[in-house]
């Protein structure tokens, strides 16, 4: 009895390691898209599911721009911004958040009033995204939330 009790509370706690593992990773992948020679934005490859936490930090603040989270509906159309962070109000290490309402195919630029700074390149991270831009920014890039 001793043996089956240990044996079932060390499978528990190995399952428990993984769930709590799985939860701190991203559920996003992103690609870039660029529907300017001087602009981009990066995307999802996918909807995310409503409920889900877009979680941002700023590694590194470059020119005076505004961080915007919007839902991308393809051919590089942006049809809404979902939540905008002003330059003034941004430093480095903050961590900006916003909570999805609907399942979302999630875009985030850095720009400003008719720019947007082009992307300069992303590299998957263990658990999160960091996502550079011209200018200076970078910014580490996940979404949270329960399994789809």
């Amino acid at each position: 009895m001793r043996k089956i009790v240990s044996g079932w509370l060390a499978a528990n706690l190995t399952l428990l390691c993984v769930v709590a593992e799985s939860r701190a990773q991203t559920l996003a992948n992103w690609e870039e898209k660029k529907p300017a020679s001087n602009s981009g934005f990066y995307v999802t490859t996918k909807e995310m599911p409503p409920g889900a936490t877009v979680k941002i930090k700023i590694i590194k603040k470059g020119n005076a721009a505004s961080i915007t989270v919007c839902n991308y509906i393809g051919l590089n159309i942006i049809s809404t911004t979902l939540k905008q962070w002003n330059s003034n109000a941004l430093g480095e290490g903050q961590v900006l958040s916003y909570k999805l309402e609907k399942p979302t195919k999630v875009g985030v630029y850095v720009g400003g009033i008719n720019f947007w700074l082009k992307p300069s390149g992303i590299v998957q991270n263990e658990g999160f995204h960091r996502m550079n831009f011209e200018g200076g920014w970078e910014l580490d890039t996940k979404i949270e939330g329960e399994s789809f």
